[in-house]
């Protein structure tokens, strides 16, 4: 053993090396699957099944920082994705019925989308799912009552009586 490697402490298994972050794959808070995609070295476990981190100090408050980033920038992403989709999809619909749909205040997906808010984890997988699945999510809205009538017959208007897929 050198100053860079250690037994784990965690498993007693693997060896502390001083391993790169970047590519590494942290669930942080309620984001799964976030990339890290900064450098940055730390005492890592290489037993696969261990992977411990031995952080401190700076190091702790760096990688806090990088996936705070990467969080918001998935929940900005899905409202991006969301608009992108609704737009394409139902150009002749505003925001602010999309916004009176999900119960969200006038302006709020823009804000989203610049960055000064963040949604909810439920509204971000709501907005992610429309952005994949618009009449999906569409018609179990409608199944819960919660579809505006005017966006109701925007839709049907474009899309004929049967838009709605069965559920």
């Amino acid at each position: 053993m050198n100053s860079t490697t250690k037994p784990c402490y965690s498993c007693d298994n693997g060896t502390m090396r001083l391993t790169n972050l970047r590519g590494r794959v942290f669930d942080y808070r309620d984001e799964p699957a976030l990339e890290f995609d900064e450098d940055l070295e730390v005492l890592a476990c290489d037993n696969p099944h261990c992977r411990e981190l031995r952080l401190g100090g700076e190091r702790t408050t760096r990688v806090n920082a990088v996936l705070e980033r990467l969080r918001l920038a998935k929940k900005q992403e899905a409202a991006l994705h969301f608009m992108e989709t609704a737009e394409r999809e139902f150009p002749e619909i505003p925001r602010a019925l999309w916004e009176d749909t999900f119960g969200l205040s006038r302006g709020y997906l823009s804000r989203i989308a610049s960055g000064k808010r963040q949604p909810d984890t439920a509204l971000e997988m709501l907005l992610e799912g429309f952005a994949h699945h618009p009449r999906l999510v569409l018609s179990l809205v409608k199944a819960a009552g919660r579809l505006p009538s005017q966006l109701d017959e925007a839709l049907v208007r474009r899309h004929g009586e049967r838009w709605l897929l069965p559920v």
